[in-house]
């Protein structure tokens, strides 16, 4: 069985141009108020950019954080769970998603996006589910397996990356330890000096792109 586990929306501008708090009331009010706990700012020097955290913010139920820094902000969903209610907030995440994209990229200029996403696969043939796929009488008996690929490919004037990550690993499955593999694929933009990524293209990549990250079409690499 798939199940997704995490998916991960990262944002990068060049320089946060507004008070972390006031953009964190703003995107909120236009993501539905999904974080509905009172977010934790964390005090930093005037002017301060890089991945210092600035304000972080989690839903009452867990299941959304949020993260700004003076270079980036990321929205995550991450189901702290292993059954099919977890590929169901999966689905139901990409609408929070579009209007997260659509509200920073209308107030933002956006450098570069990163779209990924986790997901588990509970077969019981952790080893020998990656091996018959990708490495068939190549490799004889392993105890562990991974592999990273990244099929990069372009979009309007833009050069993206699509990496997939297959891992053998032990995960914790509804309280019990279990081998199972993990689907990592993570796509995004290499990011290029001076250039501001068009304003609507994250929206548009997200639409094209989004299914992709989910247990349906993961299954395709397994």
């Amino acid at each position: 069985m798939y199940y997704n586990s995490k998916v991960q929306i990262a944002l990068f501008y060049s320089k946060l141009d507004v008070r972390a708090d006031k953009l964190f009331y703003r995107l909120n009010e236009a993501i539905d108020e999904v974080l509905d706990n009172a977010p934790i700012n964390i005090p930093t020097p005037q002017n301060m950019t890089g991945d210092i955290p600035q304000l972080q913010a989690v839903s009452s139920n867990n299941l959304y954080t949020l993260q700004i820094t003076g270079q980036r902000i990321d929205l995550v969903l991450n189901n702290n769970f292993v059954n099919d209610t977890a590929n169901t907030n999966a689905l139901k995440f990409e609408d929070i998603a579009t209007k997260f994209v659509k509200y920073i990229s209308d107030n933002h200029n956006i450098v570069r996006f990163g779209l990924v996403s986790t997901t588990i696969v509970d077969n019981g043939k952790s080893v020998d589910s990656i091996k018959k796929k990708y490495f068939k009488e190549v490799i004889d008996k392993p105890v562990d397996l991974s592999l990273r690929y990244n099929n990069k490919m372009k979009r309007d004037k833009y050069l993206l990356n699509n990496i997939v990550e297959v891992s053998s690993a032990y995960a914790n499955v509804n309280g019990n330890q279990k081998k199972v593999v993990v689907i990592m694929r993570d796509i995004n933009n290499d990011a290029q000096q001076g250039q501001t990524l068009r304003k609507n293209f994250i929206s548009e990549s997200l639409s094209s792109f989004y299914n992709d990250l989910l247990p349906e079409r993961v299954k395709e690499l397994l």
